[in-house]
This record gives C-alpha cells, sequence and structure tokens, in this order.
C-alpha cells in the first residue's frame, strides 16, 4: 500500500485526519518492511518533504 490515495483512504476509515505528514509517514512505514530509528523517519520524510516542496515550487514558476 504506497499509493497515495489508499493510503488517504485507509487514514480516513481508521478516523484519522489524512494531513500531508501523516500521509508521508505512512508511506514510508509501507515502503520498508522493517523497523525503523526515529532518525530515519525523520531523514525520509524531510526529503519526501523537500521533494514536494521542490515540485510545487517550479509548478508555482511555470505559472508566472
Amino acid at each position: 500500500m504506497n499509493n497515495r490515495d489508499d493510503i488517504v483512504n485507509k487514514l480516513k476509515s481508521s478516523g484519522v485526519s489524512p494531513t500531508s505528514q501523516r500521509v508521508d509517514i505512512a508511506q514510508v512505514l509501507f515502503a520498508r518492511p522493517q523497523h525503523l530509528s526515529a532518525e530515519q523517519m525523520l531523514k525520509m520524510t524531510q526529503k519526501r518533504q523537500r521533494r514536494r516542496f521542490t515540485i510545487r515550487l517550479v509548478c508555482l514558476r511555470r505559472k508566472v
């Protein structure tokens, strides 16, 4: 379950609001079938957030 829509639906069905941070964390957890430390989770989610920010920034610059 690494598809963003599947994760959003799973969070909603569990009564959890699917914020972008929660979805990022869930994607990292479901992508790796192993125990991760808090530091590893932080690094991996920060990479995803930087990537998403960069993509948004590029899209915004193209609109200008």
